[in-house]
């Protein structure tokens, strides 16, 4: 799928102090995450900006990139997540245009 079809759906303007809470729910909602130093997370992302896994639940990932820039923080959403149809991912970009639009 193309990234930004894969974007279309979950675009509010997030920066990147808001990691920590999506990461939360993420947790809360039971995903596996992959990260387990919020500072090294804020680290990388602020430094390098791209490709950082959040989640790794079995074959679905979510990951995040960062524009320094502009700070803003995108979320997206790799192999079974990436299908728009998905009800985790949905759940997902629900909660994130609720807190973030």
């Amino acid at each position: 799928m193309d990234l930004e079809k894969n974007l279309e759906r979950v675009k509010p303007k997030i920066g990147l102090d808001k990691l920590p809470e999506i990461l939360s729910f993420l947790k809360s909602e039971g995903m596996n995450l992959a990260i387990d130093n919020i500072k090294i997370a804020n680290n990388y992302l602020h430094n390098i900006g791209v490709s950082l896994p959040l989640v790794r639940d079995g074959f679905d990932g979510i990951r995040a990139d960062y524009d320094k820039k502009n700070d803003k923080l995108t979320i997206w959403f790799t192999n079974g997540f990436e299908d728009l149809n998905n009800e985790k991912r949905k759940e997902i970009e629900k909660w994130l245009k609720n807190n973030f639009s």
